[in-house]
């Protein structure tokens, strides 16, 4: 894992939902290898932010979509 993929994967974590953790855990390394072979794309992290909506905390939902569209800016 990378750097920022660390911080980040920390970051969220702190932010999922109690028992949606390992679920979550799951999503991000399939993210994380879809962005070592170069897959994962625009849509991919349309997709991924939808998902990972729904596994966090609710108090921390904004806070979430404004990370996804600065990282969404650098695609």
């Amino acid at each position: 894992m990378e750097h920022g993929q660390d911080q980040f994967f920390e970051w969220i974590l702190a932010r999922t939902q109690e028992g949606k953790q390992e679920e979550l855990i799951d999503l991000l390394k399939e993210n994380f290898e879809q962005q070592r072979t170069g897959s994962f794309d625009k849509a991919a992290l349309e997709e991924s932010g939808k998902r990972i909506l729904a596994l966090i905390k609710p108090e921390h939902v904004e806070e979430f979509k404004e990370a996804m569209q600065h990282f969404g800016k650098g695609m």
